[in-house]
């Protein structure tokens, strides 16, 4: 694999970025126009949550394979690099199953201390899935960025947000007529 010129790969990151912004924009838009306040505010309370959560799971290791496997590739080559990945990705997975599985035995004490709405229990879980994937999606991005490939990083972040926009937004239309409990879960199942 060629490596991409810094200005070429800037481009293509500043590319998906803008694309991703403007889809953003988009969803927040007929998001708020579909699941109104309420909604908002139960997908509100529980998206911080998964954020931090995501972070403890995937604990800096993407940007630390990133940084390896460039120092790798430019002192021994590929070899080196794909044991690097591999190891990375290894951790990875098991601190994402560790806590996807403390979230599955224990996220109902979990959400009854931090949150008083029982609402927001139907949003919380559906996403938990979502720690595992992002994770794992997250160590191979590390690995192309170190091999400075940024174009399947573009091309992840792009397909991860149509994806995200399509599925929520169709969840969340669909499971409407139940309720703006469960809208907000179809919303946070995108």
């Amino acid at each position: 694999m060629a490596k991409q010129s810094l200005a070429y790969g800037t481009f293509i990151l500043t590319m998906a970025s803008l694309l991703n912004r403007v889809l953003g924009f988009v969803y927040q838009i007929v998001l708020v126009r579909l699941i109104h306040a309420e909604g908002i505010g139960l997908f509100s309370m529980v998206y911080p949550v998964y954020i931090m959560l995501l972070v403890l799971a995937s604990a800096g290791i993407p940007v630390a394979i990133a940084k390896l496997v460039a120092e790798e590739m430019a002192r021994k080559g590929p070899t080196g690099a794909y044991r690097i990945f591999r190891i990375g990705l290894s951790f990875i997975v098991f601190f994402a199953v560790l806590t996807t599985s403390a979230l599955v035995l224990g996220g109902d004490g979990l959400l009854q201390r931090l949150f008083a709405n029982p609402d927001v229990r139907m949003a919380f879980t559906v996403l938990i899935p979502g720690i595992l994937i992002v994770s794992v999606c997250s160590a191979f991005r590390g690995f192309f960025q170190g091999l400075q490939q940024m174009s399947p990083t573009a091309l992840s972040q792009i397909l991860e947000q149509c994806v995200r926009v399509a599925v929520g937004l169709g969840l969340a239309y669909w499971l409407l007529p139940y309720g703006v409990a469960y809208a907000t879960a179809g919303a946070s199942a995108g």
